[in-house]
């Protein structure tokens, strides 16, 4: 019997192979539970075509760069620019201009554990980055917590309210 993970995958391929953005949310969704997920929602009643100016047909491929793991940061209709490290911040440079090569342009890496580059993509407005901007294999916040709950009720010396009631320094009223 055909799994539900495996119809769908086949029918995102078959229906949306050329489409990066559909590949990117499928490879989102199957993630661990540790990375963030943004998404730009067009509301047809309230906010229709609220992001036009950035994914519209005619300038997403100026405004997006589409960031796929091992790759170079390129984008732009002409796929001219990208993005190098410029001190500590991202700078947009156009490919052929002030000698900059497609080598001295950015890779993307989504698993390097220093999340510098990471946090400066995530906060980028332009171009927006688009894709899984980081997939580190590491504890997450909900089982750190659980770890440090787990070893204070281990090590505390204090079991129940009744105890905590009658710790330290009691007294009585008469």
């Amino acid at each position: 019997m055909k799994s539900a993970y495996n119809s769908t995958k086949t029918r995102i391929k078959t229906l949306h192979k050329d489409n990066p953005c559909i590949r990117i949310c499928h490879l989102a969704v199957h993630l661990p539970l540790k990375q963030g997920l943004r998404l730009l929602q067009n509301c047809v009643i309230f906010n229709d075509k609220i992001h036009e100016s950035i994914i519209g047909k005619d300038v997403r491929d100026d405004n997006v760069v589409m960031l796929e793991h091992g790759k170079p940061m390129i984008f732009g209709k002409e796929r001219n620019k990208g993005l190098v490290l410029d001190g500590a911040d991202l700078k947009v440079v156009t490919i052929g201009e002030n000698g900059i090569t497609e080598k001295d342009i950015l890779v993307h890496d989504m698993t390097t554990k220093n999340p510098s580059i990471h946090y400066l993509l995530a906060k980028m407005t332009y171009p927006l980055a688009i894709g899984v901007i980081r997939s580190v294999d590491d504890a997450i916040y909900e089982t750190k917590l659980q770890e440090q709950v787990d070893n204070a009720v281990a090590t505390t010396k204090i079991k129940t309210v009744d105890q905590l009631l009658h710790s330290g320094q009691i007294f009585e009223i008469k």
